[in-house]
């Protein structure tokens, strides 16, 4: 989830209910591809 707020409770909320990484505006692009990357390999070992 990306957000404009780096509200801590809404950040917890959001990944309880399934949201793979919290990300706050501005993006920081190196972490964002991170999380996606990580995001993506996970998927996969799911499958």
């Amino acid at each position: 989830m990306v957000s404009g707020t780096s509200d801590a409770a809404l950040a917890q909320r959001t990944l309880a209910r399934g949201a793979f990484d919290y990300v706050t505006k501005p993006v920081d692009l190196e972490h964002l591809a991170q999380s996606v990357e990580t995001a993506v390999m996970m998927k996969r070992l799911e499958s």
